[in-house]
């Protein structure tokens, strides 16, 4: 058995395959269409207004937004150099390490939304947990679960795990309604009910706590009224038992207002 297993992992191709652009997608000077091959340590370069779908050794799914590079490496080892990337990797099967500078992520069985600049990262779990760590500093690591997020400065220390809106998230990210279903949309759907359900026992609150555009200033809002202004990477980030819930983070999200819960 042990044998078998190995000839196929032999046999799987170390190519990546597009499956879905939109708008200016890249490779080098390539221009990538449906159908075309990515090969390890290819960057791939998403345009102004551009996404595009990639089918990854393993089944693991990588959808990139627009103004996104990305590219992986011996199909466990994804990068992400600027931009956001929805990824998601299958239940029973190897899981995959998505690297961005100085903040690592590791996922097996889990759907995520991950964007990452030179001063701000944001990490969403839509199905599944994930593992959030600096791989240089030990000790530096935490698991983020199914609805929660974390935004912070990738040069410091990891911030407290916040719940986001699942329910709206996927209502709105350009990264799930511009694409096919993924595989297991059945299951990240169930865990958004689940959510709902926790919002009318009051397990969870509404808060007034929202983030417009890109970047990462959540607001506090008073009847539409911006009452405060609160900047996670400049190391303040939002009290650990609130969470932000606008994120048109490289178009990721719709910029239309939305409240937040928290526990």
């Amino acid at each position: 058995m042990l044998t078998a297993v190995r000839a196929s992992d032999a046999r799987e191709s170390k190519a990546a395959t597009v499956n879905a652009v939109v708008n200016e997608v890249k490779t080098g000077e390539r221009a990538l269409k449906q159908g075309d091959a990515i090969n390890e340590n290819e960057s791939v370069v998403t345009g102004a207004v551009s996404r595009a779908e990639l089918a990854l050794p393993g089944k693991i799914v990588a959808r990139l937004s627009e103004k996104s590079t990305f590219s992986f490496k011996d199909r466990r080892d994804l990068n992400v150099q600027d931009g956001a990337v929805l990824l998601q990797t299958p239940r029973g099967a190897r899981g995959a390490r998505l690297v961005a500078g100085d903040i690592a992520v590791a996922t097996a069985g889990t759907t995520i939304v991950f964007e990452h600049h030179a001063t701000t990262y944001k990490l969403l779990v839509l199905q599944g947990t994930a593992r959030l760590y600096r791989p240089r500093h030990f000790g530096d690591s935490m698991l983020v679960e199914t609805g929660q997020m974390v935004i912070a400065n990738p040069n410091g220390e990891l911030s407290a795990a916040v719940d986001f809106d699942d329910a709206r998230f996927l209502k709105t990210c350009r990264l799930l309604t511009q694409f096919s279903p993924l595989p297991n949309a059945a299951a990240i759907a169930r865990d958004a009910e689940k959510q709902a359900r926790a919002k009318n026992k009051k397990q969870l609150v509404e808060t007034n706590l929202v983030i417009h555009g890109a970047g990462n200033a959540a607001t506090v809002t008073d009847g539409g009224k911006i009452d405060n202004s609160i900047n996670a990477a400049s190391g303040t980030p939002p009290p650990t038992n609130a969470a932000t819930r606008e994120i048109d983070s490289l178009g990721t999200i719709d910029a239309a207002k939305a409240a937040g819960t928290s526990r």
